[in-house]
C-alpha cells in the first residue's frame, strides 16, 4: 500500500511543473471591492504592517481595500487558499463542518472547496450519505469560492489522500480539514491574515511550513496540558504539525512530499516523543513531524486568550472513541471557538504579527520547550540514531522526559507483538510480501517464536532462533509454528536453474494446496540462477518466500535435535530422488529438490495450472521485455509488408508461430560458472543430450512446416540464431527476444530466459523442443501445444529403460561418434550420479 502511495506522489508532484506555469486570470470567489464599488485584483497585505487588529477586519471581508490598492505594486501575485475537506462514514461530522465553513466569514482571497471521499468496499448507509451529500456540493458555488468533489474509487485511507491529495504550486496554500472538527466562522478571515503577514512578506521566513488554526491546550507529545506561552497573545512557532486545521504553504510542503517518497517504509521517530508509539502505517501527522525535526521546520500558531481557536476537534462516541474516554478526551482537546461576538470582545489581543529582526516570534521545539532563535538542525549521527529498521534506539532518545507511567519501547514493541498475533491469527495468511521490517518487528517475531502464545504452538529454543539473521525468514518460521489452528507448514528449498526451481515449485504449491498447508519457499540465489522469486515474478499472496537458507538451517538443527516436528526429503539425493512425500504426515515438511514432486496425495495437473497463473504475472522487468518483443513483431510486419493495418493484435500473432527450443551449450565451465567441485561434475550428466541438441538438428523439422510459417526461437547460443537467421530460406520468419547476447546466469539475463520461457509456451502451432531440459519440458507443460523432440538420438533412441549401465555406455559412444574431446568429466558423472 506504501508503494502505491508513493508512486501516486510521483506523478502528483510531475503536475507541479506543469501547474506552476499556469496563470489564472479571473479569482476563484468573490472580488474585492474599493470605496467606489471598483474590482481590486493582486492586492496583498504592506509587509511593513506589524499588526492586524480588530479594527481591520470587523468592518470589511478581509484586508482593507486601501492597504491592498497601495501594495498591489509591489506585489503582483494574487495567492489562492484550497481547502481540503476530508470525509468517508460520517455525515452528521462532515455536516457540522461544511455548516461551520458556510457560515464564515469570507475573506478576500481567491479560494476555493475540494471534498475528498474515501471508498468504503462494504457500501455502508453512512458512507451513501456521505457520498450523496459531497455529490449533491460538487460544482456549487458558496460564499469562498466553487466546490469540487473527489471520490475514491477504492480504500485509500486518510494518510494516502492526503499524501495524494495537492500538488503544491507557487503562491497556493492549503488548508487542511478532516470531518471530525468545528470550525470558527472567523476561519477564513484569520487565514488570509496569516498568509498575508508570512505567506506573502517580503520576509518570509523559509523555516515556516504553514499555519496552525488550532489552539491546543494538551500535549500530545508529553502527554500533559500545555504551559501557555506568554507573548500577549501573538502568534509563536511550534516544531509539531497539527491534524485540526493547518494551512500549508507550498515549497517546503513539496518537499515534504518528495522526503516521504525516500522515506515511506520508515517508523519515523523524533527525540523524546510519545507520538513515537503512533502507527506510522496510518499515520501521515507521524511522518510530517519527523520531517519538520529534520529540516528544522514549523507551524505558526494561533495564541488566543481563553483558549479560543480557529478550530476544535469534535469528540462523540465511535468506533475510536469509546463512550468512558469522552469526558477525558473532551476536557482536553475541545477548545471554544472565536467567534464575531468573542473577536469585538477581545480585539486588542487577537492580532498577527508579521516577521521582526527586532522582535522574533517565540519558538516552541518538539518537546514543547521555549528555545533561542534559530533552532539547529539535527546532525546525521542524529537522525540515525532514530533509525528503528537496524536497531531499536534506547529508551533515552525516545522518551517523554515527563512522562514514566510506561516506556515507549514497551509500548512499541508491546504494538508489534499485537499487531504480529493478531497477523498470523489469519487463514489462510494473507502474507506480508512488500513490507521490511524493522527492529521492533523483529524482537517482537523472536519473543513469538520462543515464548508460547497459541495452545498448540512449537515453541522454538532462543539458540535456534537467535542463529537467524534474516527477517524474512524469521517471519517463514512465525508462519510455520504461530498458526493458533495447528496449520503444518510444506517448506520447498529449490534448487538449479530457473525452470527446474518452477517445476519444483510448482509441485509443491499444488501439494501444499492439497494438504492445506502453509507453503514456505527458500528461493537462494546461486551460481544457477543469481536471482529472487520477485525478480522474475509478482509473489502468490499466500506463499512466503525467503532469499537464504536461515529456515533451512533451523530445520536442520532441530533434526539433530532429533525433534519429532519435521519430516525432510532430499530429492537431490540419488536414493530418494523418486520418493513420495507424505502430504498426510502431522508434521513438518520440509523438502530440497530440482524436480517435480511426486506425492502419496496425487496433485494430478494441478502444478501446471499454477504455472500458467504464475507466467500471467511476470515481474515489472519481464513485463517490459514482453511488451518490446510484442512491439517488434508489429514493426517487422510493417517492414515487411506483411500488415501493420492495426487489425491483428501481436501477441496473437506471436501465438501462430512455431515455438523453438534449442539447448546445445554443452561447456558446462561456460554454461555455468563458479561451481563447486561436486556440482561441476554433475552437471555433465547432461553433456551428451546437449551435443545432441544442436541448432542444425532442428533445421530439418523446421523445413517440414510450410514456406510462410514463423518461428520464435530460445536459445543459449546466440549464434544459432544469427545462422539459421542469414538462411534465405528462414529470412524474415525467425523471431527472437534482444537479449544482446545475455547467457549468463545472472538477474538481468535470468528477466530475458523468463520472458523466453514464457514465449515459447504460448505459442501455439507447436514446439521444437530440446531433451532432457526443464525449460523445452516447462514450455510444453504449460503451453498444451503438439511437441516434437527435434534433437539427435543415437541409432535406435536412447536407452532410457535397460539400466544404469547400458544408458552410460550408450552416452561415451555417442560422444566419440560426435567427436566430443573431453568424456572424462562425463564419465565420472555417470559413475557417480546416474
Amino acid at each position: 500500500r506504501n508503494r502505491n502511495v508513493v508512486l501516486r506522489l510521483v506523478a502528483l508532484l510531475a503536475c507541479v511543473v506543469v501547474l506552476t506555469l499556469i496563470t489564472v486570470q479571473k479569482p476563484f470567489g468573490p472580488q474585492r471591492r474599493d470605496s467606489g464599488g471598483r474590482s481590486v485584483e493582486n492586492s496583498v497585505i504592506d509587509p511593513i504592517a506589524t499588526t492586524t487588529n480588530l479594527n481591520s477586519i470587523s468592518s470589511f471581508d478581509g484586508v482593507d481595500a486601501q492597504t491592498s490598492l497601495i501594495l498591489s505594486s509591489k506585489n503582483k501575485r494574487t495567492p489562492t487558499l484550497v481547502v481540503f475537506c476530508f470525509a468517508f462514514n460520517r455525515p452528521q461530522h462532515f455536516s457540522n463542518l461544511w455548516n461551520g465553513i458556510t457560515h464564515a466569514k469570507p475573506s478576500g482571497m481567491r479560494t476555493r472547496i475540494v471534498v475528498h471521499v474515501d471508498f468504503d468496499a462494504e457500501n455502508g448507509t453512512e458512507w451513501q450519505e456521505q457520498v450523496r451529500i459531497a455529490s449533491h456540493l460538487a460544482g456549487k458555488e458558496t460564499v469562498h469560492g466553487p466546490v469540487t468533489a473527489v471520490f475514491a474509487t477504492s480504500p485509500r485511507g486518510l494518510k494516502a489522500t492526503m499524501l495524494e491529495t495537492w500538488a503544491p504550486v507557487e503562491g497556493e496554500y492549503a488548508m487542511f480539514l478532516e470531518d471530525d472538527i468545528d470550525v470558527s466562522e472567523m476561519l477564513f478571515v484569520y487565514a488570509e491574515k496569516f498568509i498575508m503577514a508570512y505567506g506573502e512578506s517580503s520576509q518570509r521566513d523559509p523555516t515556516v511550513l504553514g499555519y496552525k488554526l488550532y489552539n491546543q491546550k494538551w500535549d500530545e507529545v508529553n502527554q500533559r496540558f500545555e504551559k501557555k506561552v506568554e507573548n500577549g497573545f501573538t502568534p509563536f512557532k511550534i516544531q509539531e504539525p497539527c491534524s485540526w486545521g493547518t494551512v500549508f504553504v507550498a515549497d517546503p510542503y513539496r518537499r515534504y512530499l518528495e522526503w516521504f517518497m525516500h522515506n515511506y517504509d520508515k517508523d519515523p521517530m523524533i527525540p523524546h516523543a510519545w507520538s513515537n508509539t503512533w502507527d506510522s502505517r496510518k499515520s501521515a501527522k507521524k511522518y510530517l513531524q519527523r520531517f519538520m525535526w529534520e529540516e528544522g521546520l514549523f507551524l505558526v500558531s494561533v495564541n488566543f486568550p481563553l483558549d479560543l481557536s480557529l478550530t476544535t476537534m469534535h469528540v462523540e462516541e465511535g468506533t475510536n472513541i469509546k463512550k468512558q474516554w469522552i469526558s477525558f478526551l473532551k476536557d482536553r482537546l475541545e477548545v471554544p471557538l472565536l467567534t464575531r461576538n468573542t473577536d469585538v470582545t477581545y480585539k486588542e489581543e487577537l492580532h498577527v504579527t508579521a516577521p521582526s529582526a527586532t522582535e522574533p516570534l517565540v519558538i516552541l521545539d518538539t518537546s514543547h520547550s521555549q528555545v533561542k532563535h534559530p533552532i539547529s538542525t539535527p546532525t546525521q549521527h542524529e537522525i540515525d540514531s532514530l533509525d528503528t529498521f537496524q536497531s531499536i534506539p534506547p529508551n533515552h532518545l525516545l522518551q517523554p522526559p515527563l512522562y514514566n507511567v510506561e516506556t515507549v519501547r514497551h509500548r512499541l514493541f508491546g504494538k508489534a507483538v499485537d499487531a504480529l498475533k493478531a497477523h498470523f491469527m489469519s487463514f489462510p495468511l494473507a502474507v506480508y510480501h512488500d513490507i521490511s521490517f524493522d527492529a521492533y518487528q523483529d524482537a517482537a517475531l523472536r519473543q513469538l517464536l520462543t515464548h508460547r502464545y497459541f495452545q498448540h504452538q512449537q515453541v522454538l529454543p532462543d539458540k535456534v532462533v537467535g542463529k537467524v539473521s534474516d527477517r524474512r525468514s524469521l517471519y517463514a518460521l512465525a508462519a510455520m509454528f504461530l498458526s493458533p489452528y495447528a496449520q503444518k507448514a510444506l517448506v520447498i528449498e529449490v534448487m538449479y536453474g530457473l525452470t527446474n526451481r518452477l517445476r519444483a515449485f510448482s509441485s509443491a504449491y499444488a501439494l501444499a494446496k492439497m494438504s492445506s498447508r502453509q507453503l514456505i519457499v527458500v528461493w537462494v540465489p546461486d551460481a544457477h540462477c543469481d536471482g529472487t522469486f520477485e525478480d522474475l515474478f509478482v509473489p502468490p499472496k499466500d506463499v512466503v518466500i525467503v532469499s537464504t537458507r536461515d529456515v533451512v538451517d533451523v530445520m536442520d538443527t532441530l533434526a539433530q535435535m532429533k525433534s519429532t516436528s519435521i519430516l525432510s526429503y532430499d530429492l537431490m539425493l540419488k536414493k530418494q530422488k523418486t520418493a513420495k512425500v507424505d502430504a498426510q504426515s502431522k508434521k513438518h515438511i520440509y523438502i530440497r529438490s530440482a524436480f517435480r514432486i511426486f506425492s502419496k496425495i496425487p496433485i494430478g495437473n494441478a502444478d501446471v495450472l499454477i504455472l500458467r497463473n504464475l507466467f500471467q504475472h511476470p515481474s515489472p522487468r519481464v513485463t517490459k521485455i514482453l511488451h518490446e518483443y510484442l512491439g517488434q513483431l508489429e514493426e517487422v510486419e510493417v517492414e515487411l509488408g506483411n500488415g501493420g493495418d492495426g487489425n491483428t493484435l501481436p501477441i496473437l500473432k506471436h501465438e501462430s508461430f512455431v515455438s523453438v527450443h534449442i539447448r546445445m551449450l554443452a561447456n558446462m565451465t561456460q554454461d555455468v560458472p563458479n561451481l563447486s567441485k561436486e556440482e561441476f561434475v554433475r552437471m555433465h550428466l547432461a553433456v551428451a543430450f546437449r551435443v545432441s541438441c544442436h541448432y542444425k538438428h532442428f533445421l530439418k523439422h523446421m523445413r517440414e512446416f510450410s514456406n510462410t510459417t514463423k518461428f520464435f526461437i530460445s536459445t543459449d547460443t546466440p549464434s544459432a540464431f544469427d545462422v539459421i537467421n542469414d538462411m534465405e530460406e528462414f529470412k524474415g520468419r525467425v523471431f527472437r527476444i534482444n537479449s544482446h547476447g545475455c547467457t549468463s546466469r545472472s538477474v538481468s539475463c535470468l528477466a530475458f530466459a523468463t520472458a523466453d520461457v514464457i514465449l515459447l509456451s504460448s505459442a501455439k502451432s507447436g514446439l521444437l523442443a530440446s531433451r532432457w531440459s526443464a525449460f523445452s519440458e516447462t514450455a510444453q507443460r504449460v503451453g498444451r501445444m503438439p511437441v516434437v523432440q527435434a534433437c539427435d538420438t543415437p541409432k535406435g533412441g536412447w536407452n532410457l529403460e535397460g539400466g544404469h549401465q547400458a544408458l552410460s555406455q550408450q552416452i561415451v559412444d555417442y560422444l566419440s561418434s560426435q567427436q566430443f574431446p573431453e568424456t572424462a568429466a562425463v564419465r565420472l558423472a555417470l559413475s557417480q550420479f546416474l
